[in-house]
């Protein structure tokens, strides 16, 4: 039996924590510009929850993403392989790439960035997020425009809450 050498796990550990980092460090500096604490880009699950009410979505997307997650979760524990599942997960997965995208539009949106800065969130968001943490950019509210939100959430459109900018 081949044996690995320590010394590649712990180069390994290294270079995952040079890369997340900065990711995390981030994340915490665009959580504050926001207005909230940093410290809670490191809550499981309910990260999620509150950069969802940075770029002004509804909570039940946190639902959709966690649906899909635990569709994988599921399928693994109970070895599904009909077609059926992978077609639903298919979709599942699908849904949730679209959402984030469309989460990254207004995250960068909420910080007066265009859509380039969007493909750049999401093709290399290792760089990109540090970027708008560390950048100038201030943050503008949810899409970028609180008054424009804000007619939209008074007609009560489909994809805003009510308690966004309460």
């Amino acid at each position: 039996m081949d044996q690995q050498s320590p010394y590649i796990s712990i180069i390994l550990m290294l270079l995952m924590f040079a890369i997340i980092t900065p990711m995390v460090i981030g994340m915490w500096k665009i959580f504050k510009k926001a207005g909230y604490s940093g410290w809670l880009c490191l809550v499981p699950f309910y990260n999620l929850i509150v950069f969802l009410k940075i770029v002004g979505k509804p909570r039940w997307w946190a639902l959709c993403i966690l649906s899909n997650l635990l569709a994988s979760a599921y399928g693994i524990a109970v070895s599904k392989t009909d077609a059926i599942y992978y077609g639903s997960s298919f979709l599942l997965t699908i849904l949730v790439w679209v959402f984030g995208i469309w989460a990254c539009n207004m995250l960068s949106k909420s910080f007066g960035k265009e859509e380039a800065f969007t493909a750049g969130i999401v093709i290399l968001p290792l760089i990109f997020i540090p970027i708008l943490g560390f950048g100038s950019a201030k943050y503008l509210g949810p899409y970028g425009n609180q008054e424009l939100f804000r007619e939209y959430n008074a007609a009560d459109k489909f994809d805003f809450e009510n308690d966004v900018l309460a």
